[in-house]
């Protein structure tokens, strides 16, 4: 994975990329004007017996992770991204530390992540007759796509959590009110404003949605545990409630008006 992402990476900071895939590098090869990496014990290899760095966390660094430290913010300000550093950041925790953990065999570290394990799956299967290289083509294609959505989605929800965290701090009721839904969990971890405790969100598909910040505001078991939404509407006087998430964490309803009545409802002792 570390290579064929590496490799993917590259081709999005460099133009008109040659590769050349070999085991070692030989002492004849002129390497005074490209990017060895992953090999060769240079700068962008950690496969010498000292590695080659370390992160605060303990995570070594693989050689996605040292492209990426040497060149991710270069590859930010091409793509004009708002917030560089702290994309930058996100990058780094969410994808990259991970891929490095993986390829140093540290484990302990990919607890309650996902592996993107595509791209292993594209290696030779015993029964196939293809060589490495038209595997690690095929890789590439969909390391390719990978990365493409990724960066996409990396840059949105940095955007993301830098409004909510300033709608926040501007917000004087106990809500939060979008007209798009937003990506916001990541946003609850740096929330030091108390006083809000639900966030609204015009639907995708039909109305709003009423989610909760907090497990404290947990809407009442009376609608949450109510099987038949009928009767809920009955209990909070909201005719076009639509939903209520037996967890307590999440309503619908199909107007921004019942949105902020069942929130009050919640509110009442």
């Amino acid at each position: 994975m570390d290579d064929v992402i590496s490799t993917i990476f590259l081709s999005k900071i460099r133009k008109n990329i040659v590769l050349i895939r070999i085991p070692t590098i030989d002492e004849k090869l002129n390497i005074a004007n490209k990017i060895v990496y992953d090999i060769g014990g240079g700068e962008f290899d950690h496969h010498q017996k000292n590695r080659n760095g370390q992160r605060e966390n303990g995570i070594y660094y693989s050689s996605i992770g040292l492209l990426w430290k040497k060149f991710g913010k270069e590859y930010l300000k091409k793509l004009k991204v708002k917030n560089i550093d702290k994309t930058f950041e996100y990058m780094d925790k969410e994808l990259i530390q991970y891929i490095d953990a993986i390829d140093n065999m540290q484990l302990e570290h990919l607890e309650n992540k996902t592996l993107p394990d595509f791209i292993k799956l594209c290696n030779p299967e015993w029964n196939e007759k293809i060589t490495e290289n038209e595997a690690f083509i095929n890789a590439l294609k969909l390391a390719d796509e990978f990365w493409r959505i990724y960066i996409k989605h990396a840059i949105a929800e940095v955007e993301a959590i830098e409004i909510i965290l300033e709608s926040i701090n501007k917000c004087k009721e106990c809500y939060l009110i979008f007209d798009v839904e937003m990506p916001y969990r990541k946003a609850i971890k740096y929330i030091n404003n108390n006083k809000v405790k639900y966030i609204i969100f015009k639907s995708r598909r039909e109305g709003y949605d009423i989610r909760t910040l907090v497990d404290s505001c947990k809407f009442k078991d009376a609608i949450s545990q109510e099987p038949d939404i009928n009767v809920a509407k009955k209990i909070t006087g909201i005719d076009d409630l639509i939903y209520a998430d037996v967890n307590g964490k999440l309503c619908c309803t199909k107007t921004l008006e019942s949105a902020i009545k069942i929130i009050k409802y919640n509110e009442e002792d």
